[in-house]
C-alpha cells in the first residue's frame, strides 16, 4: 500500500510518541495516521491504496482534521491532500534527501500560525442610462443596425476603464491592511482573483491576504483586525488560525494524486 503523506514535523526527544498519545484522527479511510521518523524529522502518514485516493468531501475533511491536529500539537510542514509515496522506506528517503530543507521551513514557521482577510471591493456601478441612449438603442433596435465601429471601442474603453478603478481600489484596500498589521506579522502574501481585471457576477471582486503570525499575537492580531474593519468601507472576512500553507512550498518530489 502506498502511504499519504499529511505532514513533516521535527522528531527527536518524545514528539512522536507525544502526538501517537495524542491520538490523532482517523486518517483518510478511516486509517490510522502514525509518524515516520528519520534523520531528526518525522512524517506522519498512513496507508492507502492508491488507486481508491479521491477528493471526495469525506476524504478531504479527513485530511484536513489530521493536518490541523499535527499543527495543534507541534509546528509542522501541512501537506495539500493527495501527496502520495509508494512505501514506508520511500518517505524515510525523503525525509533523507529532503533534511535540510524541511529543518529550515520548520524553523520558519515555528510557533505560527497563518491567518486570512478577504477583500470584497465593490465595483463601481455602472453610470446612469440618459434618455437619450435609450432612444438611440431603440433606434437601433427598429432598423437592426449593429454597433459601429467607434462604438465598440468606447464601449471597451469604458470597460478597461471600470477594470483599472476596480484593481486601484482593491490595491489601496490591501495596502492599507498590510500597514496596519504591521509588526504584528512576520511574513505577508497577498491573492487577487480574476475578477480583479473582469466584472464580477456578484460585483465583488475577491483578493486575499494571508498573514504568519506567532501564536501569542492572536489576540493583538484579531483586535487589530476590528478596528480595520470598522474603519474600512470594503468588506472584509477574518478566517484562521490555520497551518501556514501559504508560507511553505508544495512539495514537488511527492506524487500528487487526482
Amino acid at each position: 500500500m502506498s502511504r499519504l503523506l499529511y505532514g513533516i514535523l521535527f522528531a527527536g526527544s518524545d514528539i512522536g510518541r507525544e502526538i501517537s498519545r495524542r491520538t490523532l484522527p482517523p486518517g483518510v479511510g478511516g486509517a490510522r495516521v502514525g509518524v515516520i521518523e528519520h534523520g531528526g524529522l518525522g512524517a506522519a502518514v498512513s496507508a492507502v491504496e492508491a488507486p481508491e485516493l479521491s477528493p471526495t468531501f469525506a476524504s478531504v475533511l479527513a485530511f484536513a482534521r489530521v493536518v490541523q491536529a499535527l499543527h495543534a500539537a507541534c509546528t509542522t510542514v501541512p501537506m495539500r491532500f493527495g501527496c502520495l509515496l509508494p512505501t514506508e522506506a520511500a518517505v524515510v528517503d525523503l525525509l533523507g534527501t529532503r533534511c535540510e530543507h524541511y529543518a529550515e521551513v520548520l524553523r520558519g514557521i515555528d510557533g505560527c500560525v497563518e491567518m486570512g482577510v478577504r477583500v470584497l471591493v465593490d465595483s463601481p456601478e455602472p453610470a446612469a442610462t440618459s434618455e437619450s441612449d435609450h432612444q438611440a438603442a431603440a433606434l437601433r433596435a427598429e432598423r437592426r443596425v449593429s454597433w459601429s465601429g467607434s462604438d465598440y471601442l468606447a464601449r471597451r474603453k469604458k470597460l478597461y476603464a471600470a477594470q483599472d478603478q476596480r484593481a486601484e481600489a482593491a490595491a489601496e484596500v490591501l495596502e492599507r491592511i498590510r500597514s496596519a498589521f504591521g509588526e504584528l506579522c512576520l511574513r505577508c502574501k497577498t491573492e487577487c482573483s480574476p475578477g480583479l481585471a473582469s466584472p464580477s457576477l456578484f460585483r465583488t471582486p475577491l483578493a486575499a491576504l494571508y498573514f504568519l503570525l506567532r501564536r501569542e499575537s492572536l489576540d493583538a492580531f484579531r483586535s487589530e483586525f476590528r478596528q480595520i474593519e470598522r474603519a474600512e468601507g470594503a468588506r472584509l472576512l477574518l478566517s484562521g488560525p490555520w497551518p501556514p500553507f501559504n508560507f511553505v512550498e508544495p512539495e514537488r518530489e511527492v506524487a500528487r494524486h487526482g
